[in-house]
């Protein structure tokens, strides 16, 4: 049951992902230097598996906001579904740093230290 039920929930993603990315397209063009749409245009790449464009979203949104942990966590998950874990630990660790420099959330430190040990290696 759960093979019918995949290609059901990836296509209502997909076809979500698709309306959210014209949205996102539009407000880019009409205001290029808000950051938000650039994270979450990179966002719905990656939900479509296109993390070579999502990672491109995560630098533009890294430009603009660069002490923002989320963009760096963002960034790192594409290079791991891309498996360039190599390129992905040092993401994680810019996370961790400014995570931890911002008082961060105990448990978004915890899950950045996790991904490290399990990605930065």
């Amino acid at each position: 049951m759960q093979s019918v039920k995949r290609p059901g929930i990836e296509s209502l993603v997909t076809e979500e992902c698709q309306a959210a990315g014209e949205y996102y397209r539009e407000a880019i063009e009409k205001n290029p230097d808000e950051a938000e749409n650039y994270l979450m245009m990179g966002r719905c790449h990656g939900l479509m598996a296109q993390f070579e464009a999502a990672l491109q979203y995560a630098d533009r949104y890294i430009e603009l906001r660069p002490d923002d942990w989320t963009g760096h966590m963002d960034k790192a998950m594409d290079h791991v579904a891309l498996k360039q874990n190599q390129d992905a630990a040092p993401e994680l660790r810019k996370a961790l740093e400014l995570l931890k420099s911002q008082n961060g959330k105990l448990s978004d430190i915890e899950m950045v230290e996790a991904m490290i040990k399990r990605y930065g290696q």
